[in-house]
């Protein structure tokens, strides 16, 4: 209240520690292209992501390519229902 006069809500970002919250009053008809500029509010998120460093930087691009030689690896190998279906083919009818 500013005298007797009532403040007006308007929209409010704000960082926790857990993520952000965003505000929306509900009179508000929110339309998420016009009223938030997304562009700001994700500088926000990347301004207080953790960035890694050294040794746990090197341990996770390990493990992404560790992970990428899996997926290559089985992505070679033929599907259980091809080799269901080599199966019924190789039997003599």
């Amino acid at each position: 209240m500013e005298g007797n006069k009532p403040l007006v809500m308007k929209l409010s970002v704000n960082l926790t520690a857990h993520g952000t919250m965003i505000f929306i009053p509900a009179y508000w008809s929110f339309d998420n292209s016009r009223d938030v500029r997304w562009e700001e509010v994700m500088k926000l998120h990347k301004a207080r992501a953790l960035k890694k460093q050294g040794e746990s930087l090197a341990e996770s691009h390990e493990e992404r390519v560790r992970m990428r030689q899996n997926s290559e690896n089985l992505m070679q190998r033929p599907s259980v229902l091809e080799l269901h279906l080599l199966v019924r083919r190789s039997r003599p009818a």
